[in-house]
């Protein structure tokens, strides 16, 4: 979908008179307003037909071509989205369950609650770069193996709170500062994964949703983050952490691990479930080549996929061929 409009964009902007952008919408008033979707007369024309019942057959055929039941269906045995959509549970479950425990490790453990502001900060720097450099690092890699490698390597990095001293303020920060740089490296990829998944989707079945696609992984980030808090708190509470209190031996313990035995899981878990994703650099470019195939015929008259939906359909298309309200 998005190199069909890009190409359209592209066409009105540098060959029309006025290069006016053009504005992209799906709708249902006439038929799918969607590539592969039937185009019907006019609202004005179906009510001169005077022919209510040849309408509803009509707008059968719409809500067949344009429903959520066969989206989710099509979502369902898409086995990428699938993936993904684990992938993105244990990915945001790590953001929640680490960022939750991090201020109690400075407070409690390091025993100094201002350099989880230090600590932050230069983390956040580093995730900005690693974002930065995620591009050219996909352009060289490919979108899999460099998701695998910086699960992996940050999962590395998150478990240093388990070894190193509390006291060793540098080397902690140090490992920070690598640990997110290697999560900023993947922040991108599941944005982008998502395009992927519609894609195949589309390839498969010859129906595109990615509005069900992207609103299923948004609905895995919460589920994620969700999780990873609720980890959090039971976590807390199975060692016995009292907030604002001395902690005991067992609550100490309980935060160390929290920061890097067991968030560091969840990365090592997603680097993991990775490795079933399908969608190589080979497969995405196999996809992308037969996509654009079939969007260069897109507008040829043949119309048969959207005939075979039912024998009822395509009476009434048949019927509108002949129907005079349609001249």
């Amino acid at each position: 979908m998005a190199e069909l409009t890009n190409a359209i964009q592209k066409f009105f902007l540098e060959t029309s008179r006025l290069g006016i952008p053009v504005i992209f919408h799906e709708e249902c008033l006439h038929g799918h307003a969607a590539p592969d979707g039937t185009s019907f007369p006019q609202p004005i024309a179906l009510g001169a037909s005077f022919n209510p019942d040849l309408v509803e057959q009509l707008f059968t055929m719409t809500a067949l071509e344009a429903r959520l039941t066969q989206d989710l269906k099509d979502l369902f045995s898409n086995r990428p989205w699938i993936v993904l959509f684990v992938v993105t549970t244990f990915y945001f479950a790590t953001i929640a369950m680490r960022g939750s425990v991090m201020l109690p490790y400075f407070k409690y453990v390091a025993g100094n609650e201002k350099l989880f502001s230090w600590f932050n900060g230069f983390g956040l720097a580093a995730l900005i770069a690693g974002v930065t450099v995620s591009t050219a690092l996909t352009v060289r890699m490919g979108k899999r193996p460099l998701f695998i490698l910086s699960m992996a390597l940050t999962g590395l990095f998150n478990l240093a709170v388990l070894f190193l001293p509390a006291t060793a303020t540098v080397p902690i920060i140090v490992s920070e500062v690598l640990r997110q740089f290697c999560y900023g490296a993947s922040g991108p990829l599941i944005w982008a994964m998502m395009g992927d998944v519609a894609d195949f989707g589309e390839w498969k079945t010859g129906r595109r949703a990615t509005g069900t696609v992207t609103a299923a992984v948004v609905f895995a980030l919460w589920v994620g983050l969700a999780i990873g808090g609720a980890i959090a708190g039971w976590l807390f509470s199975f060692y016995g952490y009292v907030s604002n209190a001395v902690q005991t031996a067992r609550s100490l313990d309980g935060i160390r691990l929290t920061a890097g035995l067991w968030s560091g899981l969840f990365f090592f878990a997603t680097a993991a479930v990775l490795f079933f994703y399908p969608i190589s650099r080979r497969i995405n470019k196999t996809i992308s080549d037969e996509l654009a195939g079939r969007r260069l015929n897109f507008g040829a008259p043949a119309v048969t996929k959207v005939t075979a939906i039912d024998a009822g359909t395509r009476l009434a298309k048949k019927r509108w061929a002949i129907s005079p309200a349609c001249l």
